[in-house]
């Protein structure tokens, strides 16, 4: 006689609950405060290109796609680093960890205008 037992384990994954990222509330005024500096991104005149509209922010993003996003990828010192250096450029403060996690989330959450 024989006995087989099977057991099976109950598993269940973690939920994870991340609160939308808001562009007006914290994507707009971090790039405000740390990019839009005179002669950097905040003047067209003085700059190859500006970030202070949302919509030329989402020249540089793709939306659900942080890593295939310039501007991340410029923020983290990504692969694009090769061509531009690391944002904010030296002399600056760089964006902190939580900033960074911002940014991740709202590009990937869709980089929505909200």
């Amino acid at each position: 006689m024989s006995l087989i037992i099977s057991l099976s384990a109950c598993r269940t994954e973690p939920v994870i609950q991340v609160q939308e990222v808001s562009y007006k509330a914290a994507i707009a005024p971090m790039f405000n405060g740390y990019c839009s500096y005179a002669g950097c991104h905040g003047n067209e005149r003085t700059s190859k290109f500006n970030i202070l509209t949302y919509a030329e922010v989402m020249k540089r993003v793709v939306a659900g796609k942080a890593h295939s996003s310039s501007i991340y990828l410029a923020c983290t010192g990504g692969s694009i680093a090769a061509l531009i250096p690391p944002m904010p450029s030296d002399g600056y403060p760089r964006l902190s960890e939580d900033q960074l996690l911002d940014l991740y989330t709202w590009i990937q959450q869709g980089a929505k205008n909200n």
